[in-house]
């Protein structure tokens, strides 16, 4: 019982992340409006999801000049695999840089 809430939480969690990304900044982003958005949850904890929408890199690579995409990992402290990419979608040029 307990192992399937925590199952839903956790799809229920990714899918309202993914909704966030692609509706409200995903179009701020492309548009140019502001440069990206990453939200680590939950904040400082060894186990992580993290949501970045903008530069296609990596949510600790602040380079820029990169494509812009919305980017889901699952980041773990102190782990093995220490980050996997869930979801990947690929936004090309901001309005910006397409100029």
């Amino acid at each position: 019982m307990a192992k399937t809430t925590v199952v839903s939480v956790v799809g229920i969690t990714l899918l309202l992340a993914l909704l966030l990304g692609c509706g409200t900044f995903g179009l701020a982003v492309r548009a140019g409006v502001i440069d990206e958005q990453i939200i680590w949850f939950p904040p400082n904890m060894r186990y992580q999801l993290v949501v970045r929408i903008g530069s296609d890199a990596l949510p600790w690579d602040l380079r820029a000049g990169r494509t812009t995409a919305i980017n889901m990992w699952v980041h773990g402290r102190g782990t093995g695999w220490h980050i996997i990419n869930l979801v990947h979608v690929s936004m090309g040029e901001t309005r910006e840089n397409e100029k």
